[in-house]
């Protein structure tokens, strides 16, 4: 459903940075399986995904007149982004998340993207992580699909649209397995 091209390898290597080395084998690619439970006549029904994770999970832009030491940089095959420190730490809760994914609220942005927003409370501050992906059916294994995190970080400033349809993950495998439109609300907006 996204315009997104899904880079064909996600396997992050770990990065060194003010000699502190940074892992990041918590962001390889995984295999999920979600089950919609049955419903009077409806058998119940697994759908297959296959979730990788992009670089914006754990980078961020670099800042405008910002001088950035070489070593803060991380590359992969398209995008050269400053390392962040705190969306390394936090994108431990990525792989959690994303496992619970149904029993979450989905949100449509209107954009070809999903958002999962996740409530984090740290030192007794409550912050919004934000979580968006795509979801687009697999190009090479016939039946699955791609659950590619395109970003995720705190929310630090503004306010996220407050109109955005909500939709079930197995409502939104359903649909994109089967080419079926996505009706949203959403009023177009930008994410970092």
């Amino acid at each position: 459903m996204s315009d997104h091209k899904i880079p064909s390898d996600c396997y992050w290597t770990a990065h060194q940075q003010d000699g502190q080395v940074y892992d990041l084998s918590h962001l390889h690619p995984f295999d999920l399986t979600v089950t919609q439970s049955a419903s009077g006549d409806k058998p119940a029904r697994a759908y297959e995904f296959i979730v990788l994770f992009s670089i914006h999970c754990f980078t961020r832009d670099k800042y405008d007149n910002e001088i950035v030491p070489e070593e803060y940089f991380y590359s992969d095959n398209r995008h050269t982004r400053v390392f962040c420190s705190i969306r390394h730490e936090l994108s431990f809760k990525l792989p959690d998340i994303v496992k619970n994914a149904e029993k979450k609220k989905v949100l449509n942005t209107g954009k070809g993207n999903f958002l999962i927003i996740d409530i984090i409370d740290e030192n007794g501050n409550i912050t919004e992580y934000e979580m968006y992906f795509s979801v687009s059916r697999s190009g090479k294994q016939k039946g699955k699909l791609n659950f590619y995190v395109e970003s995720a970080y705190p929310r630090t400033t503004g306010e996220r649209e407050k109109h955005l349809t909500p939709i079930r993950l197995h409502i939104l495998a359903f649909k994109t397995l089967n080419n079926q439109p996505i009706k949203t609300n959403a009023h177009k907006k930008s994410h970092r």
